[in-house]
């Protein structure tokens, strides 16, 4: 906060930036940061370098236990890869830390939150929540196509419809 010159948070009291340089061949190492976040007391982003390439990776968390200085990282979003021109992160004027990093999540999150909550928790809670409607139809659909019983496919078809419905309610 004082780096900042923004009241500390809530829950917020610290903001790293990492500059990683990955070398050549290595194309996702999204769980290897997720791991690294996990281990760090601390709201962590990561600005991964590949080349003249660049993303932004954040592991959006809360705390699982702040007297003992762990977190639990609830999803992971990050950016396509971007040139260095069109890598950026407005610092919006924000009353604290807590605000400042709901705006960083945000911002590198962009379309993959789905939901147009204000509160970033409930928001990226119902994303979770939509993705796994979507995950669940995709698996019924394959096996819908898969079988051969006609008495099994149209449950498996109801079931999809169930589940399509439920989607086009939280959406």
């Amino acid at each position: 906060p004082s780096n900042l010159h923004v009241a500390d948070g809530k829950n917020v009291h610290e903001l790293t930036i990492f500059l990683i340089k990955l070398k050549k061949g290595i194309s996702d190492c999204s769980d290897i940061f997720r791991y690294i976040d996990s281990k760090l007391p601390r709201h962590t982003i990561f600005i991964i370098q590949q080349d003249n390439r660049y993303r932004l990776l954040v592991n959006y968390k809360q705390w699982k236990d702040a007297s003992a200085g762990t977190f639990e990282i609830i999803k992971s979003f990050s950016t396509d890869w971007l040139s260095e021109e069109m890598l950026s992160l407005r610092l919006d004027s924000t009353s604290n830390m807590d605000t400042l990093y709901e705006s960083l999540v945000r911002q590198i999150a962009s379309t993959q939150i789905t939901s147009s909550q204000q509160d970033l928790h409930q928001a990226v809670s119902h994303t979770i929540h939509i993705e796994a409607i979507k995950k669940e139809m995709t698996a019924i659909r394959k096996k819908e196509l898969k079988e051969l019983q006609p008495q099994k496919k149209f449950a498996l078809h109801q079931k999809y419809m169930k589940l399509k419905k439920k989607l086009e309610e939280h959406i």
